[in-house]
């Protein structure tokens, strides 16, 4: 069968105009409990689903809903009573785990996670893999593994530990997907050697896990169940970034969204389709900067902006391809008490999805690109099928749904590897698409050029 794939690409970024629908705004509550020691999680659509406490986790590892080349961790340096502070053990190796590292400490550095994205911890990438923190372990062409190189102390909640990240062992199955840890005292007692599995949590963003008690939490909602986190994080502050990374109470958004601020208008007098090309992935675009401390309130404290709103368009579950639009109306003057956020949820924009885009092929078990983001203008899809699919499709579109390049390729049964050249290309956001007789797979493709 001949593939006409042509007409689907535009709906890939929106349909029809005519879709545009907005409903009433419905008035919501995040409850994040007294001190702001629960995290919230947020469904645009029914509210909130689940609170967690804030500091039931100091490491938290991809899901199973992450791609196989996600590999940092993030740390949790800002939950109630943690103060944690990650510090590279410049000069030890695997060989100095289980030692004494106290005095190694001193003068140390605290390492932070990356305020704007998920994808890049206080950990870091493997070396040669871009990123901003130091890297941790080095990726191995042979097994396509992450080794670990270098030892680390972590102290939280007045505890000190030393942590050796021994492998990252990627697959594009998730159920072959599992992490290594070496987790011992700071002095060198009490050591111990730990897994997480993607497969334990294969619908979850990220995988938790406690260092004192040395075990797996299960925190998060589903993947495509929430949108909105209320949390204590490390930001810029003001959210200007460049400045110190401070604790912030503020709204963290899911992987799969991303989100338009728009500032200086009443939320009724914006419009969503003025804020187009303004999306972004970041999840700190809300922040804490949705609110701001009067100094000369009566009593002083907190007060959100009113001239703020932000849009977000969802590309989760049921509802993707769905613009909603949130404004913040709540927050209390201090956060010693019972911290309750008032939200204004409406629904702007009902995507509806092109018919000739509703199958998705399911011979093909997974699509994925490594390394992603791009390394020296190349990355490297895969795609492993569960049979012969044959002749596929495959484009690569701007976050706009511009078509940047299109070519064939034939898919066998079991792994596929095609190289894809994207020198050319602007640093950015894309969608490798693989259209099929049978329907079509997408993965996100992040540009570093």
């Amino acid at each position: 069968m001949k593939l006409k794939y042509v007409l689907g690409i535009s709906g890939l970024a929106l349909a029809s105009v005519s879709n545009a629908q907005t409903t009433g705004w419905r008035s919501d509550t995040l409850r994040t409990d007294t001190a702001y020691r629960q995290d919230a999680y947020f469904n645009l659509e029914s509210g909130q689903v689940k609170s967690e406490p804030n500091n039931n986790w100091d490491l938290a590892f991809p899901g199973g809903v992450a791609t196989m080349m996600d590999h940092s961790v993030i740390i949790n340096d800002y939950g109630n009573g943690k103060n944690g502070k990650l510090m590279e053990l410049t000069g030890k190796t695997a060989a100095d785990f289980g030692t004494n590292l106290t005095a190694d400490t001193a003068g140390k550095t605290a390492i932070r996670n990356i305020p704007a994205t998920w994808e890049e911890g206080a950990f870091g990438l493997a070396t040669g893999m871009g990123g901003t923190n130091p890297s941790w372990g080095d990726y191995n062409i042979s097994t396509h593994y992450i080794d670990g190189a270098k030892l680390y102390a972590y102290v939280t909640g007045g505890v000190g530990y030393q942590i050796f990240i021994e492998q990252y062992q990627a697959s594009a199955a998730v159920a072959n997907r599992k992490w290594i840890i070496k987790v011992a005292k700071l002095d060198g007692t009490d050591p111990g050697t730990y897994e997480m599995k993607a497969a334990d949590y294969a619908d979850k963003h990220l995988m938790y896990f406690n260092l004192a008690t040395r075990s797996g939490v299960d925190r998060d909602p589903a993947y495509e169940n929430w949108h909105l986190l209320a949390t204590k994080y490390g930001d810029f502050y003001s959210g200007v970034p460049g400045g110190a990374v401070m604790s912030t109470t503020g709204i963290v958004t899911s992987p799969g969204v991303e989100v338009a601020k728009a500032a200086n208008l009443v939320p009724n007098d914006a419009d969503y389709t003025n804020f187009e090309t303004n999306y972004s992935e970041d999840k700190n675009v809300i922040g804490g900067t949705y609110k701001v401390v009067n100094v000369t309130g009566t009593p002083p404290g907190w007060e959100v902006y009113d001239s703020l709103s932000y849009f977000i368009k969802n590309h989760l579950g049921a509802d993707s391809g769905d613009i909603y639009q949130v404004y913040f109306d709540y927050f209390p003057a201090g956060t010693s008490g019972d911290v309750k956020i008032g939200i204004q949820v409406r629904k702007v924009y009902d995507y509806e999805v092109p018919t000739n885009l509703k199958n998705v092929d399911q011979n093909i078990g997974s699509i994925t690109l490594a390394p992603n983001p791009s390394v020296s203008g190349t990355t490297n899809l895969l795609i492993d099928a569960k049979t012969n699919v044959g002749a596929t499709v495959i484009t690569v579109t701007d976050i706009n749904g511009r078509v940047i390049n299109t070519f064939n390729h034939n898919v066998g049964a079991g792994l596929n590897q095609l190289r894809l050249n994207v020198g050319a290309y602007q640093s950015g956001l894309y969608l490798v698409n693989v259209f099929t007789a049978n329907g079509r797979q997408s993965v996100k493709l992040l540009v570093q050029n």
